[in-house]
Formats: C-alpha cells, sequence, structure tokens
C-alpha cells in the first residue's frame, strides 16, 4: 500500500526585530506504508537529505532496504536512492539496528543479520556518500548462538557528543548463565573501526543499562547479587 507524504520545511525571517514562521511546500511523493524512521539528514547551503528504512521479514512480503531522497532548497524531490540489505538467503533475518551522520557528507546505517541455519549473526555498517551517491558495505562484526530463541540482542549507542558510535551484542544470559557483551566502537568523525573487546560478568550480576561516553567509553550499569545486591558501574575502553 503506497500513499503521500508532503515535505515541509520551516524559514526563519527576520523583519525589524521580530521573527515570524514560513512554509514552503514541496511536490508530493509516494512512500511506502512501510517505511520507518524518517529522518532529516546531511543538510547543506544547497541540499538536504531524507532516510528512511523498511525492515519487514514476513516471507512472500519481506523487504529490507534504506532509502534516501534527495530535496533542493525549494523542497522539490531531487533523487531517490535507494540500497538492500545485505542478503544470505531465505533463512536469514535482519535487524535495523541504527543510523548516525558523518558530517555533512556520509551517512552510516547498522543492520544485522542471523540464521538459524548457520547459527551465526553479522554486522554490517552500510554508507551511504552523498558526493557519489554510492553505498558502501562492510562487515565489522561476526557472532555465533545456539539458537534463534537465544540468539541474544544486538544494539547501537552514540556519544553525546557524537564522536563515537558503539553496537553491543549481549548474548542470552539468565540466572544460570553468566552475561558476556561484545563491543564494537567506531568513530563517529570517519567511521572507522576502533575496537572491539568482549566483556564477560559474574553469574548474577545483571546489566540495567549501558552509554557510551564522550572518551568512547562502554560504561554497564550492573546490579550484582553474588554478596546480596549492589549497584556497580564497569568501564570499558579497548585496553582496560
Amino acid at each position: 500500500m503506497r500513499t503521500k507524504i508532503l515535505a515541509l520545511l520551516f524559514l526563519l525571517v527576520s523583519h525589524s526585530g521580530f521573527s515570524q514562521i514560513n512554509k514552503e511546500y514541496g511536490t508530493k511523493f509516494d512512500y511506502d506504508s512501510r517505511e520507518i524512521d524518517f529522518k532529516v539528514v546531511l543538510v547543506d547551503n544547497y541540499n538536504h537529505y531524507m532516510s528512511s528504512i523498511i525492515n519487514v521479514d514476513a516471507g512472500m512480503q519481506s523487504s529490507n532496504k534504506i532509502i534516501i531522497r534527495k530535496f533542493d532548497q525549494k523542497n522539490q524531490l531531487v533523487e531517490t536512492f535507494t540500497e538492500e540489505f545485505p542478503y544470505k538467503d531465505t533463512f536469514t533475518l535482519h535487524n535495523y539496528v541504527g543510523s548516525y551522520e558523518l558530517g555533512k557528507e556520509k551517512l552510516i546505517v547498522l543492520t544485522d543479520c542471523y540464521s538459524n541455519k548457520t547459527k551465526k549473526k553479522e554486522i554490517h555498517q552500510i554508507t551511504f556518500d552523498k558526493k557519489t551517491g554510492l553505498f558502501d558495505k562492510k562487515v565489522i562484526a561476526e557472532y555465533t548462538f545456539e539458537s534463534l530463541s537465544k540468539s541474544g540482542t544486538t544494539y547501537a549507542m552514540v556519544s553525546q557528543n557524537k564522536n563515537y558510535f558503539g553496537i553491543v551484542y549481549s548474548k542470552f544470559a539468565n540466572k544460570k548463565i553468566a552475561e558476556e557483551h561484545q563491543c564494537t566502537i567506531i568513530d563517529g568523525r570517519t567511521g572507522d573501526l576502533l575496537w572491539q573487546k568482549d566483556v564477560s560478568f559474574p553469574l548474577l550480576s545483571f546489566t540495567d543499562n549501558v552509554v557510551l561516553s564522550d572518551s568512547g567509553k562502554v560504561i554497564f550499569v550492573r546490579t550484582t547479587k553474588e554478596t546480596g545486591s549492589q549497584n556497580v558501574l564497569d568501564i570499558e575502553d579497548g585496553n582496560t
């Protein structure tokens, strides 16, 4: 099912010390009702872009792709770029993890794909370069798991200063299986992989939250129950 959407830009104009908001509408354009996570990105003096994702694993209706639309100063749609998620086979499932800007030139999209057939999970970094209009794909992490129900969870984070992006893959854990996390840190200015590290915690130690600091350190907020309940901060970088 397809529908219509309006591109809308608010322009702030000052007159004699007073400000008013003028709305300038572009022409209507089609979009897929399955699209999610709409973002205005890569804004410069001439153009702006809107990114969105389709992430549907549902048999014949499956569709997993990145959509990036380019608009001019009048909010007119100039061009549309699309890219499929890395595809393996019919047994492969896909997750959209997150997207981040590298300055005003590139957009990084992070996805994971996993298969109960191979018992493997891959994290892909897909980079869109607005100068060339091309996408570059690479695998930045690989994991194994026991079964789909125990395949763990992948999630992304960004430091407050946006200088670092983080991906944490948390393996399946419970009261009888201790937590294990695999951390991947990316430079938010270049898109380069900075470090990867496996982090293990004692049994009966449970992570409540994870954040990424402005210096690129992963901070786990944990509750431990080995000797009674205690709150613990565990700070990890590439070395210690």
